[in-house]
């Protein structure tokens, strides 16, 4: 098995070295929310994960605890140090196994795998909002003339992108007569009771 390390430093596995073969990192989002007594309070989020090759046969990657969350539900060859060892300054010098970052609830994954499958183009609540594809002529406020092509993938981002946004009540109809209603409850109730014991 060959064990690539993505993380700024090398690693002790076991007693065996290895170095660092390059920085798989998330990229980070910072909105101020809040202000204390002067002192500023950020909401930071992760999104997109980049430096993450793609999977190899008889390969697993070591990453951060962010990255390997990030890529939970969708890569199995992803790990973290764990069960760590620490000189007598308590920094970390190895680690004698590795982890799989814990995934999420059960009915988000299904939520998750509901919407993937759902949202597309096929969906007629969708395509009410989809632009025509391929070449389109606009003129903006100036009147000046602007040419493009729209592709499928475009069209289709965009009408899940308005039917989101929809206020007229297309994405209330869409949840309650789609499939998306049997996800969409299970999913309710878990976040409730995780509010209501947090």
């Amino acid at each position: 098995m060959n064990i690539i390390n993505l993380t700024p430093h090398k690693i002790n596995l076991c007693g065996k070295e290895i170095p660092s073969a390059g920085l798989a990192r998330c990229e980070s989002v910072v909105e101020k929310i809040a202000e204390i007594d002067g002192v500023k309070i950020n909401r930071r989020s992760f999104g997109a994960v980049y430096g993450l090759p793609e999977p190899q046969e008889d390969t697993i990657y070591i990453v951060s605890a962010i990255v390997a969350q990030a890529v939970a539900d969708k890569r199995d060859d992803v790990y973290i140090v764990d069960e760590t060892i620490r000189d007598e300054a308590g920094r970390i010098i190895g680690c004698n196994a590795l982890a799989k970052a814990g995934n999420a609830k059960p009915e988000y994954q299904a939520f998750k795998k509901a919407v993937r499958e759902q949202l597309n183009a096929d969906n007629i609540y969708v395509r009410e909002f989809m632009p025509e594809v391929g070449k389109f002529t606009e003129y903006d406020k100036d009147g000046d003339c602007h040419t493009g092509t729209i592709t499928h993938a475009q069209a289709e981002r965009e009408g899940i992108e308005s039917l989101l946004d929809d206020k007229s009540g297309y994405f209330e109809e869409m949840v309650t007569m789609s499939e998306l209603s049997e996800v969409v409850i299970p999913l309710m109730r878990s976040l409730i009771k995780e509010a209501i014991n947090g």
